[in-house]
């Protein structure tokens, strides 16, 4: 069983870095018995990118979701805007970029 390579398939599945596929089962035991002892989180990570002309309101849409809040003077953003939203949705940690 210590040479059985894992697919990269199957990592995914358990949260587990794809710089793992092919390892050794071994290998990956034992990164996921560190996590364990570490108490680690799993975390997810997801961009979400607003598209639109200018003045659509896709700097308003970010501003309620990230801090609920609206303001109907905001005025348009120059360039780009780019934030971090966290939020846990049990069990999971999701950080979005």
């Amino acid at each position: 069983m210590n040479h059985f390579k894992v697919p990269s398939t199957l990592l995914s599945q358990f949260g587990i870095p794809k710089e793992y596929a092919g390892k050794k089962l071994k290998e990956v035991a034992e990164y996921m018995a560190t996590v364990a002892r570490a108490g680690a989180q799993n975390v997810c990570r997801a961009k979400i990118i607003f598209l639109g002309k200018g003045g659509a309101g896709k700097s308003s849409c970010m501003a309620r979701l990230v801090h609920n809040t609206f303001d109907a003077g905001r005025l348009v953003t120059d360039g780009i805007d780019v934030g971090t939203w966290c939020a846990i949705f049990r069990p999971r940690l999701l950080v979005f970029h």
